[in-house]
């Protein structure tokens, strides 16, 4: 009996100390999501995310679109409050934040040639540091930059700036919308786009971000000039000590078309310029 009762307790405290053991080894705490799961949950995020952007009509509302997100966090096991708390400890630790993104980079990179394959049709063009250039197709997420971060207390920049510049997959009239989440803000923070033409004019579009959660601006491009640049900053002017978190950052470009064009026009009525007679 007594053999058999110490066996159980040293059981027992193995199935304690082990995880204790592997946090160690990892540095990730308990109540943190595990870096690999982090990086499968975000890929599988930001392909989500890609699915709802290409397909508007058919996730026409903010309860159809958190209930097919909701779907992905119990694919995965995951509470969204564990998703929330994951996210902050990581951008609190940037060292395992970049880690983690490097993975989900590779995660994504997979999918992507394992698509081409398939359809035989290439998606995306990169450079030497795997950026991404230039993107086909109606609708595509052109994001190039880290789709988290952080601002506030000990971050140097209160601005994420973004420069596109023109590649041949554009067209006159594109459609783009910058979309992102933020999480434990007190203050507003601010989208700035500028569009520069090749005839030397330019177009600024800008959109306040009140209040948690989710925050987008769209604009059209003009679609009897072709732009030349597209360039701009995601901003936040966070209180001392205060820090906040913007995640799941897109830009989706989509093609022109009669929704757009009244877009386009909702836009003109919006900022009261006056436009040539060619939008109409």
């Amino acid at each position: 009996m007594k053999t058999g009762s110490s066996g159980i307790w040293v059981r027992l405290a193995l199935a304690v100390m082990l995880p204790m053991a592997l946090a160690a080894c990892t540095g990730v705490p308990e109540d943190v999501i595990p870096q690999e799961d982090m990086a499968l949950l975000l890929a599988d995020i930001h392909t989500g995310e890609a699915v709802v952007d290409a397909n508007p009509s058919k996730f026409t509302g903010d309860s159809v679109k958190r209930a097919f997100k909701q779907s992905i966090f119990a694919d995965h096991g995951v509470t969204s409050d564990q998703v929330d708390h994951s996210l902050r400890w990581y951008g609190n630790h940037m060292d395992k934040y970049v880690e983690v993104y490097d993975r989900v980079i590779e995660i994504l990179d997979a999918r992507m040639q394992a698509a081409e394959q398939q359809s035989g049709v290439a998606g995306s063009q990169q450079d030497s540091y795997g950026q991404m250039l230039a993107l086909e197709g109606d609708s595509v997420d052109v994001w190039n930059q880290v789709r988290f971060r952080p601002f506030g207390h000990g971050v140097p920049s209160d601005q994420l700036a973004f420069v596109f510049n023109y590649d041949p997959n554009w067209e006159r009239g594109d459609v783009y919308t910058l979309r992102s989440k933020l999480i434990g803000n007190s203050r507003q923070g601010h989208f700035t786009v500028s569009v520069d033409y090749s005839d030397g004019s330019s177009e600024q579009f800008s959109q306040t971000m009140i209040g948690e959660g989710w925050h987008d601006i769209s604009f059209a491009l003009d679609s009897t000039r072709s732009a030349r640049e597209i360039y701009g900053a995601i901003s936040y002017d966070a209180a001392p000590k205060e820090k906040v978190y913007i995640d799941s950052i897109t830009f989706t470009r989509t093609r022109w078309s009669a929704e757009r064009k009244a877009l386009r026009n909702a836009m003109k009525r919006m900022r009261g310029k006056s436009y040539s007679k060619a939008y109409d």
